[in-house]
């Protein structure tokens, strides 16, 4: 936080972040992660200009903020390990199909769909897409959306 401050980047409390040490705690740190990280983007995005630190934490939890960070909109900085200044990220724009992922939501709502109802509501395509994205996952002939993929559609299509 001393090289940000030089650089005249205001602090924000950072954000704190449970442990993990199971694939339980896993799936509930990237629902926490998302959850603080977009809070704390909305709570400033419309009083200043914000920005993500991307240098320290875990991949995983790295990733998600980067990926929140891209959709939301919001520029990424990042410290690389052999230099002392920070680098501002490329701020590629990403296409949302915000419809798409709103529906899709509708579906789920229900924590387990069975494949028939759900590829007659949105098509053959659609599931192969969704199950090659991660979004859905096969439980004994019924599919499943994991809570952190659940809450980041609801967070993309809240917040952009």
């Amino acid at each position: 936080t001393k090289v940000f401050s030089l650089y005249g980047f205001s602090k924000v409390p950072p954000i704190e972040l449970k442990g993990i040490s199971s694939i339980n705690e896993f799936y509930r740190g990237l629902i926490e992660v998302l959850d603080k990280v977009s809070n704390t983007i909305g709570s400033h995005k419309n009083k200043c200009r914000v920005y993500t630190n991307t240098t320290p934490g875990f991949k995983a939890e790295t990733f998600f903020i980067t990926l929140i960070s891209l959709l939301i909109g919001v520029n990424i900085i990042y410290i690389h390990e052999s230099l002392s200044q920070p680098i501002l990220s490329l701020r590629v724009p990403l296409l949302i199909e915000r419809k798409e992922l709103k529906q899709l939501l509708e579906i789920l709502e229900k924590i387990k769909i069975h494949i028939n109802a759900l590829t007659s509501a949105i098509g053959y395509d659609k599931y192969t897409e969704c199950r090659d994205c991660g979004l859905i996952v096969m439980e004994n002939h019924e599919y499943v959306i994991l809570d952190p993929v659940k809450i980041f559609i609801n967070t993309v299509t809240k917040q952009v």
